[in-house]
């Protein structure tokens, strides 16, 4: 175990950073960073559970597998899920030997013990702090009280953004609503220009969406912006940020990424999105899903807005070429 010097260290500033994060994401990544040095684990995962606990409403990891695809989350499915449904901790030495825990494979590390505790407000479990290692038995008594600690510490600043992040959701896609990005873009400006790091924007609009709900329904529609959204944040997690503006319109946050690699991020979105989706709606009906998106990045000294308006031009100017084209503000000169 770490000193206690060095382990009430790392806790206040944990308390502090939570304090000044105010984005759920943000903080969530904050506490994994904190469970894994503290807890001398390999890998270390919170998930968030959205307002009626029982869908993931967001999560971050860190450590050993992070370039694999998370596993996913299901209500009394697994540790975690056991952890939801009784607000208790669990603290394996050997994981084989307990029925509740399930295996998964390709997640990119090996996971011998666990221990998952509860992040709980006015005894209501609103997520699931967990830290693994490949070896046996690397959990005891002080770890686990440690991990309590840690959750407790985190609980309120992340209930606060988890309630805050519910409010400003859009319930017809799962991504952000409009009265989010504005506050948020702001926010990754700042923390762009206070660490020297680079920010990227995409603007999208989804080009049939319009058209199906006027020929299939709303409820088409919606569902199919849900698979829009689902498909977007697979294709930039684990950093990207998805916001609904408008009808189909999105916008996609991507901190810490220069215009070469937000050029990817857009490749990889058309070509999530190029998939067919079929049994849309009642009738089962089946739809091919494109997107004119502009890409642009923060060049150091301009507003918010503006590097969104840019984003817009860079968009305006993908839709002008044709479905599913891509327009790249790199320069001063928007190409055309």
């Amino acid at each position: 175990m770490l000193d206690a010097r060095v382990t009430l260290h790392v806790l206040l500033d944990l308390h502090r950073m939570l304090a000044r994060e105010h984005a759920l994401d943000a903080q969530l990544q904050l506490v994994v960073r904190a469970a894994l040095s503290l807890l001398e684990a390999e890998h270390a995962s919170i998930r968030v559970l959205e307002e009626t606990g029982t869908e993931l409403l967001s999560g971050a990891r860190a450590g050993s597998g992070i370039d694999h695809e998370p596993v996913t989350f299901g209500r009394g499915l697994g540790i975690a899920g056991w952890v939801v449904d009784h607000g208790e901790p669990v603290r394996l030495d050997e994981v084989s030997t307990d029925p509740r825990y399930v295996p998964v494979s390709g997640q990119g590390f090996e996971i011998r013990s666990m221990l998952a505790v509860p992040l709980t407000i006015s005894a209501q479990v609103i997520g699931v702090l967990s830290v693994t290692s490949r070896h046996p038995a690397a959990f005891g008594d002080a770890h686990e009280d440690l991990a309590l600690l840690l959750a407790g510490v985190a609980a309120s600043p992340i209930e606060r953004a988890r309630l805050e992040t519910i409010a400003l959701g859009d319930p017809a896609s799962r991504a952000f609503g409009a009265r989010y990005l504005a506050p948020r873009l702001a926010g990754e400006v700042h923390r762009a220009r206070e660490a020297g790091t680079p920010l990227s924007v995409i603007s999208l609009e989804l080009e049939p969406l319009a058209a199906v709900r006027r020929d299939v329904g709303r409820t088409a529609a919606d569902a199919l912006l849900r698979v829009a959204v689902d498909r977007i944040l697979s294709a930039v997690a684990p950093a990207g940020v998805v916001v609904r503006r408008d009808g189909g319109e999105l916008v996609v946050l991507l901190p810490g990424m220069a215009i070469d690699d937000a050029e990817g991020a857009a490749d990889a979105i058309a070509e999530a999105l190029a998939m067919r989706v079929t049994e849309l709606g009642a009738a089962g009906e089946s739809i091919d899903l494109a997107a004119g998106m502009g890409v642009a990045e923060w060049n150091g000294m301009e507003s918010p807005r503006r590097l969104e308006r840019r984003a817009d031009e860079a968009m305006r100017a993908a839709r002008a070429r044709g479905p599913g084209s891509i327009a790249v503000w790199d320069g001063a000169e928007l190409p055309g």
